[in-house]
């Protein structure tokens, strides 16, 4: 049977002087990178590169694969590689899905009880999903700091080195204790089946009827789109909702946006122009997840 060889290679979030730092074991076994896999799961402190790696302090962690060791193949002088990880990057595969199943889990402490800990916020870190309507978001953001929270918005956010949006979202909502979704009217939709009925319409009557468009057809052609909010901030609410549970995410409808379907038990504030007309409504759904809002 063919050996394998697999090298880890792990970002870890900046430091206080802001410095990213980087930690790589190669030429591990499948038994040596199993319990590399464990303990990182597990939310365990483990060693790698002779540095001590806390897993939530991991930005991003990633698997290689090869048929040969990488510092035997840099070691031969008649290769074009230069280093292990020249030939690791080139003859490598990308195999950490493979291995990692979920993210790091988080220890709770055992003197409190699930029951207090669903009560109490975890963070005073509020998270804001937003789409392209900035107003809202601007007039939420100073109202959470006038509340005395600290409002999270991503794409104030700097990224650390390659990270993807995905990637970006999970360590900016690592240590979030609420979340609110701002639904503007962005975007427009339909079910399809409207516009193909729509369709067959339209074509029936210019190619067999010879009538042409009038007004009123184009007027109801637009009355079967509805305004909806840009699909990355249904996703990002869904997001949270996972992540926080329904109780901590609050939904906010601006005008005559079309709520998502088949999502129950989130709470929808619908407000016309300005978040400043539904505060109070506001203040009341943060007391109740546990928050001490200042007035």
């Amino acid at each position: 049977m063919e050996m394998l060889y697999y090298h880890l290679r792990i970002f870890h979030k900046p430091d206080s002087s802001k410095k990213s730092v980087e930690t790589t074991e190669i030429d591990l076994s499948d038994t040596e990178l199993v319990e590399f896999v464990r303990m990182y799961e597990q939310g365990q402190t483990f060693l790698c590169g002779g540095r001590s790696v806390n897993p939530h302090r991991i930005s991003l962690l990633k698997i290689y694969r090869t048929q040969k060791k990488a510092q035997e193949v840099a070691q031969d002088v008649f290769t074009k590689y230069n280093t292990a990880w020249d030939y690791i990057f080139d003859a490598g595969e990308v195999v950490t899905r493979q291995f990692v199943k979920r993210p790091p889990s988080r220890i709770e402490t055992p003197s409190i009880s699930k029951k207090k800990i669903s009560k109490m916020p975890s963070s005073k870190n509020i998270f804001i999903v937003h789409g392209r309507d900035h107003k809202p978001m601007k007039e939420l953001k100073e109202m959470l700091y006038d509340f005395g929270l600290n409002p999270i918005i991503l794409h104030e956010k700097e990224s650390e080195g390659s990270l993807t949006l995905a990637e970006k979202l999970e360590e900016y909502s690592e240590d979030v204790g609420y979340a609110f979704a701002i639904l503007t009217p962005d975007d427009v939709g339909c079910q399809k089946n409207e516009v193909e009925e729509m369709k067959s319409d339209l074509v029936t009557q210019v190619q067999k009827e010879k009538r042409l468009i009038g007004a009123q057809q184009f007027k109801e052609i637009f009355q079967i789109f509805s305004s909806r909010a840009r699909q990355n901030v249904i996703f990002e609410m869904g997001y949270f909702w996972g992540l926080l549970k329904r109780k901590r995410v609050c939904c906010l409808l601006k005008g005559d946006v079309e709520k998502p379907s088949d999502i129950k038990g989130v709470v929808y504030i619908p407000f016309k122009d300005s978040i400043q007309d539904v505060e109070v409504k506001m203040m009341k759904k943060l007391t109740r997840a546990g928050y001490e809002v200042k007035m």
